[in-house]
């Protein structure tokens, strides 16, 4: 008697044995979804629309699970060498990065990570201003104009910044991808035509790039642990440096942390992180930690800061496994038993976990408190203790490791 099995695997994958029931169920083509579960029964509903996600529209070429293929390293080597043409989707939790391939050249990239947008990329590398970012992608959605366009128009950026830029946001989503170690991946069909300014990039030589980064940022964080580091000058060091070197050595009149220097230079996490780390290997600066009598007193607005950049550090881990409204709903439930709702009243946190400083520090201002710093030190603190608490269900031994060293990281700092 012919085959007619559909198995479930230990990782929840199903394959269909037989050819007598592919052929029947050829009949039943479309889309569905989980309808119950029971222990010797599993049924599903057809859908009457397709699903949003675009892998699910065209035709799925293969798909696996990115741990039992080992990295995404291989599963883009495999698309290189077969010269495929197509999009590759990974998704891990509710972030999706999607590469599309050229006969295996890379010519695009998509990605809903907040920090991958091209209004991200445009701030992180220079090109404008916070407060020009913001105000352009507000009006930019108000009218319904892609933001390239818009800044176009209004004289921000010319044609060729535009390319330069849409370049190094496929760069750094490629780059980025690179990490993804667990989740699922997909290769589909693509209607390649329809992608805006499609690029030619050479895929072999990416991701050999992408490894090399990825080895030098494990070997940067063994000298510099984390951005909330703070670095100073050594004694009596000398030495010939190149302007690049030497510039960051000017900026150092005082312990300085390792995120006010990305912010300042704004040319990339992992070059400033490179140059940091020729400093140190050099002996010409050296990592400080936070509770060092010599660190400077910070004001408010840096603890702000500093605190934003671990609010925003939780968002982007609960982005990750679909935890969107985790710091909202932390923040509402820690005004009804901690107090400083006056403080904290009117605020929420943005699509990137942050507070707004602004509205915050004017806030406080009007309290006419003369312990301000410590005011704000111990309301911020609570908040984050409170974050970490309720979001420990989904957070993994690593990230809840993290997050209570930079906790304590700043609860020391506020003390100096």
């Amino acid at each position: 008697m012919p085959e007619k099995y559909l198995k479930v695997d230990r990782t929840g994958r199903t394959v269909v044995l037989g050819y007598p029931l592919r052929r029947s169920l050829s009949h039943q083509a479309g889309y569905y979804e989980l309808a119950s579960i029971k222990p010797n029964q599993i049924v599903f509903n057809r859908l009457e629309q397709i699903p949003k996600h675009g892998e699910l529209k065209e035709a799925i070429v293969f798909q696996g699970d990115i741990g039992g293929i080992g990295s995404t390293i291989e599963i883009i080597n495999f698309i290189y060498s077969a010269r495929m043409t197509g999009q590759l989707v990974l998704v891990q939790g509710e972030v999706r990065k999607s590469l599309f391939f050229h006969q295996g050249d890379l010519c695009s990239a998509r990605s809903n990570h907040v920090q991958d947008a091209l209004a991200e990329i445009l701030y992180r590398y220079g090109a404008l201003e916070r407060a020009q970012v913001d105000q352009a992608v507000s009006q930019s959605e108000q009218i319904q104009k892609p933001l390239g366009n818009f800044l176009i128009e209004q004289g921000l950026i010319n044609q060729n910044q535009l390319f330069l830029f849409f370049k190094k946001q496929v760069e750094e989503i490629f780059y980025s991808a690179l990490l993804f170690v667990q989740g699922d991946f997909y290769f589909t069909v693509n209607h390649l035509e329809e992608l805006p300014t499609p690029l030619n990039i050479n895929t072999q030589q990416i991701l050999l790039e992408g490894v090399r980064r990825t080895d030098d940022m494990r070997r940067f964080r063994t000298a510099i642990p984390s951005n909330h580091a703070f670095v100073s000058i050594r004694g009596n060091v000398s030495g010939q440096l190149t302007p690049d070197l030497q510039a960051i050595l000017d900026q150092l009149d005082e312990p300085t942390s390792v995120q006010t220097l990305i912010d300042l230079f704004r040319i990339g996490e992992y070059r400033l992180l490179q140059r940091l780390f020729s400093l140190v290997e050099s002996g010409f600066i050296a990592v400080i930690n936070v509770d060092e009598s010599n660190v400077k007193k910070i004001g408010v607005p840096e603890l702000i800061t500093l605190y934003n950049d671990t609010f925003a550090l939780i968002q982007d881990f609960g982005v990750a496994i679909g935890q969107v409204e985790s710091l909202e709903k932390g923040l509402e439930i820690f005004l009804q038993f901690y107090g400083f709702n006056q403080l904290f009243k009117g605020l929420s946190f943005d699509r990137k976990g942050r507070l707004d400083q602004l509205k915050f520090i004017q806030q406080l201002d009007t309290l006419n408190r003369p312990d301000k710093f410590a005011f704000v030190a111990q309301a911020l603190s609570e908040l984050l203790y409170f974050e970490i608490f309720t979001a420990r269900p989904w957070l993994n031994d690593e990230q809840m490791t993290k997050l209570n060293q930079i906790s304590d990281e700043l609860s020391q700092l506020a003390l100096n």
